[in-house]
């Protein structure tokens, strides 16, 4: 019951933007009923969602690698502490940052070793080391783990990679490479939500771009389109 719950709050998100339903199940969901630590994951994700970071690096160190906060990156690769060290940048504390974001290095350059052709560990480690401050090393790694995809066998997870190039190239202070990206993501099959980009934390920096804007209109729900959603 309470994924179903969540799953549908979940859906109404992606639609509509709004946080609401999704904050009102996870508040009526108590720990003994969370299998899996659903809702202690989404409780993570609606803080980084609204900007409440330190909350949320408090959710996730309370967690630690029970909590399957990688989902939020749609990869079951992202090690936790990927994420402890975007909430330690965040919130302006470097040298924190710095240390997970090494944490992170060293358990996906492990998983590399084993799977060096991983296109979702390749962009993993991308990230890790455009936190590290190794730009365009992260930039080669993003590249190669593009080019281990076919968009029109594997639309889904080459899509996921897409995404993550967008905010690693948005982070490195390339907005209009970055929007190249995120519209070449929007007219992938199973692209996420425009919603979810416009909440994403690591995207703040292109909200006020012109294309940024017509990229959130072209794709957002007509009033029509949601009367339609909400009857089903």
């Amino acid at each position: 019951l309470p994924f179903s719950l969540i799953n549908r709050a979940q859906n109404w998100l992606e639609w509509t933007g709004d946080l609401g339903p999704l904050k009102k199940v996870l508040d009526s969901i108590p720990p003994e009923q969370d299998a899996g630590q659903m809702a202690a994951r989404y409780r993570y994700l609606v803080a980084y969602w609204e900007g409440r970071f330190a909350e949320a690096l408090s959710l996730l160190e309370e967690a630690g690698d029970d909590l399957n906060a990688s989902k939020r990156a749609g990869s079951e690769v992202l090690p936790v502490s990927s994420l402890i060290a975007e909430l330690h940048a965040l919130l302006g504390h470097p040298v924190q940052a710095r240390e997970h974001y090494q944490r992170a290095r060293q358990v996906l350059e492990e998983k590399m070793r084993s799977r060096p052709d991983q296109p979702e560990t390749l962009a993993a480690l991308a990230s890790a080391l455009a936190g590290l401050g190794e730009t365009e090393a992260a930039l080669a790694l993003m590249k190669r783990a593009r080019s281990l995809l076919a968009p029109q066998l594997d639309p889904l997870r080459y899509g996921e990679v897409v995404l993550s190039a967008a905010v690693l190239q948005a982070g490195a202070g390339h907005p209009e490479r970055a929007l190249d990206e995120l519209e070449h993501y929007m007219a992938l099959p199973y692209s996420a939500a425009v919603h979810m980009l416009r909440m994403a934390p690591p995207l703040k920096t292109l909200h006020e771009h012109p294309r940024f804007k017509a990229l959130l209109a072209r794709y957002t729900p007509s009033d029509q389109q949601l009367a339609v959603k909400g009857e089903r």
